[in-house]
């Protein structure tokens, strides 16, 4: 069976109360929130076919607090976690995962 968007979204819920699936243009956010989007998904080929295709998310984590505890949490949250970037933004600390589901 097939994970879905949202089964991800619910494994994001297990770190932290606010998540949203892409930047909400309408909507405050309320913080520490977790902000995730589609990226290049990882696909090998073999005969000519796709022989492995695992679905990539850029996730961010934004908190007001540089030693939040949820930024290690999210590394350990699932089996392919990578760290991408940490940045500082609107006095937010942001930081930049890529997970594979």
């Amino acid at each position: 069976m097939s994970r879905t968007r949202i089964d991800f979204h619910n494994e994001l819920l297990k770190v932290c109360n606010h998540v949203y699936y892409q930047k909400p243009r309408d909507s405050k956010m309320e913080y520490p929130c977790i902000i995730y989007e589609d990226a290049k998904p990882n696909v090998r080929h073999a005969n000519n076919k796709i022989y492995i295709h695992n679905k990539r998310y850029s996730v961010t984590y934004v908190t007001k607090d540089p030693d939040d505890p949820v930024i290690d949490q999210l590394l350990y949250l699932l089996p392919h976690t990578e760290w991408d970037r940490r940045y500082i933004g609107g006095n937010l600390w942001h930081c930049v995962y890529d997970i594979y589901f």
